[in-house]
């Protein structure tokens, strides 16, 4: 379709906005803004803004866990065993170190393979951390919010997961 001077005019279903930027050497150049482009671009891939919003808390908890698990192994380095603790949870708390990361990459590119894995993360990580507490004893308030991290992934999944379904 084009407009009266032969300029080919788009559907406004999917261009909002258009605006000339003027560049420094004097020229300038029409842009036109996709809005539903830039809508998920602002919402980081996924419809609605609590959807996003949720997403973004996923990945700092994430990524809080991988920076304590990356400064242990700094710290200690690989063949530490955590001061010998059983090997079954040395794996696991230097698995983390590659999970956490993982699954909140994974949260933004493939959203629905990454809300399973991170409600499976942490049902895992958190049964294993309170059977650790109970029977080794420790640091029960990094558990406690571990415990507060999971609850609010139990209860914001669906949230995330209602729009990653309408993603084409």
């Amino acid at each position: 379709m084009t407009d009266a001077e032969g300029n080919r005019q788009l559907n406004h279903d999917h261009v909002d906005q258009q605006f000339w930027w003027a560049f420094p050497d004097g020229h300038a150049r029409r842009f036109r803004v996709n809005a539903k482009a830039y809508t998920r671009t602002m919402t980081l891939g996924l419809r609605g803004k609590g959807a996003s919003a949720v997403r973004i808390v996923y990945t700092v908890c994430l990524a809080a866990g991988t920076y304590t698990h990356s400064s242990i192994l700094a710290r200690h380095g690989w063949g530490w065993d955590y001061g010998g603790r059983p090997l079954g949870t040395v794996l696991f708390w230097s698995a983390l170190t590659f999970l956490d990361p993982l699954v909140a990459g994974l949260l933004f590119f493939r959203p629905r393979l990454g809300i399973t894995l991170l409600t499976l993360l942490m049902l895992s990580d958190v049964v294993h951390n309170t059977w650790f507490i109970y029977k080794y004893g420790g640091i029960v308030w990094m558990v406690a919010v571990q415990w507060i991290f999971l609850i609010f992934v139990l209860s914001t999944v669906r949230i995330v997961w209602d729009a990653a379904q309408q993603e084409p």
